[in-house]
């Protein structure tokens, strides 16, 4: 944890130097001090806002319209060294990190090539691509873009920034706990979406140190449990196939990184169905005007449907 933080501070200052429309690291962090606001409406307007909403029995309180994709992807790129940054970077994603590399890079003037799922929405694709990177379209899921994106590193020597199997990367993430457990101090429960897993390790991480009483529970498609069968046996597993509506967390095999840090901080891992996801996503849209990705709703299905004990406690849902 104490590691996590140290690094996030070590390159946060370059970061927070990076002009108006790219979001300074304050306005990551939710601070008011004039700058979240312009940062949340830059996102908003790209179509990439993430909201942290709390979940109880009878209210939903959104705590801010702060995009979590920003502290783990546009930090990575900083701290690349300039024979790294020189090489030109590549990464593979589903949409969130492929458009915080590429702005990131854009930003630091680096060759940005993404390679994504052939299936991922043409928003995400889109938004990758005016941020000046090249991006690759791979047939499958996420593994096999992750897969081309490794074939184009060796080919071409660039520098390979993973998603979520990376120290950098889950420290960034982990500030979203940070932003969390400065709002809502009173928080018992997170619920957090799994897909590799480095959003729930870098909150895992940052929540235990802070408050060892909060639990952390991540939540994966039912049709995409990696993470959840990894841990019951206690290893790493690749699953052969996975089919689900929540792109964004449909990831065959979860990292070696972010599998230690779940054995060790997370308190359980459950799964969610299509209809329960879409449920969410429905209750997200009707009763609080909030659009989330089956991805990001999980979290809420998982609260929705009693996964975990949850009753009379504050909880904190993630919705990415």
């Amino acid at each position: 944890a104490e590691k996590l933080v140290s690094q996030v501070k070590a390159i946060m200052e370059p970061v927070n130097r990076m002009d108006g429309d790219s979001l300074p690291v304050s306005a990551f962090m939710g601070h008011e001090d004039g700058t979240f606001e312009q940062g949340a409406a830059a996102y908003e307007k790209r179509g990439v806002a993430v909201s942290v909403p709390t979940w109880t029995p009878d209210k939903c309180v959104q705590c801010n319209q702060c995009a979590y994709v920003c502290p783990h992807a546009t930090i990575r790129p900083f701290a690349l060294t300039d024979e790294e940054a020189a090489k030109g970077v590549i990464a593979c994603s589903a949409g969130n990190h492929a458009q915080g590399v590429a702005l990131s890079a854009q930003k630091k003037g680096i060759k940005a090539t993404i390679c994504m799922p052939a299936g991922a929405p043409l928003a995400k694709v889109e938004a990758t691509k005016s941020y000046g990177a090249e991006v690759v379209l791979v047939p499958g899921v996420y593994d096999d873009a992750a897969a081309k994106a490794v074939e184009l590193q060796k080919e071409h020597g660039y520098t390979f920034l993973h998603p979520f199997n990376d120290e950098y990367v889950m420290a960034g993430q982990g500030t979203v706990a940070l932003e969390i457990l400065e709002k809502l101090p009173e928080a018992e429960v997170i619920l957090c979406p799994i897909g590799g897993g480095g959003l729930i390790a870098g909150i895992a991480t940052a929540v235990k140190a802070i408050n060892p009483n909060c639990k952390v529970y991540g939540v994966q498609a039912a049709g995409a449990p990696s993470m959840k069968q990894s841990v019951e046996h206690k290893k790493i597993e690749k699953l052969a196939s996975v089919a689900t509506m929540a792109d964004g967390i449909a990831v065959k095999e979860p990292g070696d990184l972010t599998f230690e840090a779940v054995m060790k901080y997370v308190d359980g891992v459950v799964t969610v169905t299509e209809a329960e996801i879409a449920s969410a996503i429905l209750m997200l849209l009707e009763k609080h005007k909030m659009v989330a990705e089956g991805a990001g709703a999980v979290s809420v299905a998982a609260a929705m449907t009693n996964k975990v004990d949850i009753a009379g406690k504050n909880v904190v849902c993630v919705v990415s």
